[in-house]
């Protein structure tokens, strides 16, 4: 019993760590000052070459292994995964680490959309109340964003689009990723999507290899920390918690996010920001009442 009480607290140190971790992205991001292609390109990269190197035999037997609908269908989450980090990246050049991180955090919401339209899951029946407070609190952080921007809409609808391409990311993975090893996954998704990023800056002529030691450091960190770290903590945990608890959880991101922004950068949350967040929290926290419950009970004993 012991030893699953260990195997447990690991778990929950793994998960809280995946959480904090990819909390700092955003702010890492702001510092790093290089390009949005060159960000993005060399995150992925680094990111799937490391997990690669871990066990590179095995991966290498698993991609033996991918059928050709399969590996489509990992080109289209490559695609949707650029354009995600891509659309994520240059909507944080101008709203706040808070704001975006707010936006993206109704994800939860639109995956339950795309699930009903396309694998035919039918929603909880508190959805339409979770969506009409989920979506009042987008406006309300959105108002805040344009307002702070003097009307220019950009960054703001660019965090809204990479929400969604997110969520179609999740879709686009729940095709594959539960017939293959979840590392053969991540670094098949990574290395495609670095592949497209790799694409838009060899069309578009952004610098390729010209960047300062400075930049290269931050590309390193934010392949390492967030990615490696964040993200395989988190995929570690999918295997050993609910995804809804793990949904939940998240919401912690923007509260950790915000905090490494006002330390690093000065950044400070806006009111409409702060309510629209809370609006989110009690969306989301209706959607998974029952999960809340469950971890309630445990928590206590009960």
């Amino acid at each position: 019993m012991f030893n699953s009480i260990k195997k447990r607290e690991h778990n929950i140190a793994l998960l809280l760590i995946g959480i904090f971790t990819l909390s700092l992205a955003g702010t890492l991001i702001k510092l790093s000052h290089a390009g949005v292609y060159g960000i993005a390109f060399y995150r992925l990269f680094i990111a799937a070459v490391v997990i690669f190197m871990v066990t590179p035999r095995t991966i290498l037997e698993q991609m033996g292994k991918i059928k050709r609908a399969e590996f489509l269908w990992m080109c289209l989450g490559g695609i949707v995964f650029s354009l995600h980090f891509l659309t994520w990246i240059y909507g944080l050049k101008t709203v706040s680490v808070f704001e975006g991180m707010v936006v993206v955090a109704t994800n939860p919401i639109y995956t339950t959309i795309g699930a009903y339209f396309f694998f035919k899951e039918k929603p909880r029946g508190a959805f339409i109340p979770a969506f009409i407070l989920a979506f009042i609190g987008t406006v309300f952080t959105f108002i805040e964003g344009v307002s702070r921007l003097q009307g220019d809409m950009t960054g703001m609808s660019l965090m809204f689009i990479s929400t969604l391409l997110f969520s179609a990311y999740v879709l686009t993975g729940k095709k594959v990723r539960q017939k293959h090893d979840s590392n053969v996954y991540i670094v098949m998704l990574y290395f495609l999507a670095s592949m497209v990023c790799l694409g838009f800056i060899l069309v578009l002529g952004e610098p390729l290899i010209s960047y300062t030691p400075r930049n290269y450091l931050f590309f390193v960190i934010l392949a390492l920390v967030p990615t490696v770290i964040g993200h395989g903590s988190l995929n570690h945990c999918v295997g050993h918690f609910r995804a809804s608890t793990i949904s939940m959880l998240t919401l912690l991101e923007p509260v950790v996010g915000s905090f490494a922004a006002y330390i690093a950068l000065g950044e400070r949350i806006g009111a409409f920001s702060l309510v629209g967040f809370i609006m989110i929290c009690a969306g989301i926290g209706l959607l998974f009442k029952a999960e809340l419950l469950g971890m309630a009970k445990r928590f206590l004993g009960k």
